[in-house]
């Protein structure tokens, strides 16, 4: 029984420290402060820089929504595109390690993300961050 509560209490230390034993980076320290005036509302998503990411995504009318995209590697190139739930394109554009868009709905939207890497040389970290505030 001590062993396990031992295993524990190391895990909970490992956790909470800054040691980085899954070998990931920190994007939101990246990101820490980059919403300029606007809440996040906790949404924050690692991006796989091999794959194409989807993220659902559902915004309320009476918001004006930030998308930040922070990332390490400055010469990020991504295909990012806003799909509504019909699969129309809502927002389609090439973006880099300095993108950010405010969004603005006129009724509830539910969506997706699809975020595509085009430079895929290097491994980096990169993090999408959605923010809001009220009209």
């Amino acid at each position: 029984m001590k062993s396990s509560c031992s295993i524990k209490l190391i895990f909970l230390f490992l956790c909470l420290s800054n040691f980085n034993i899954f070998g990931q980076s920190k994007p939101s320290l990246i990101c820490n402060g980059q919403l300029n005036g606007f809440i996040s509302d906790g949404q924050e998503y690692i991006l796989d820089t091999k794959e194409t990411s989807k993220i659902d995504v559902i915004f309320y009318s009476g918001f004006t929504y930030r998308i930040k995209l922070c990332s390490e590697f400055k010469n990020i190139k991504l295909e990012f595109t806003l799909i509504d739930e019909k699969g129309n394109i809502q927002y389609e554009n090439i973006i880099g390690s300095d993108f950010f868009r405010d969004f603005k709905f006129a009724t509830l939207f539910h969506g997706k993300f699809l975020i595509k890497p085009i430079n895929v040389e290097n491994k980096f970290s990169a993090q999408i961050l959605i923010g809001y505030k009220k009209i």
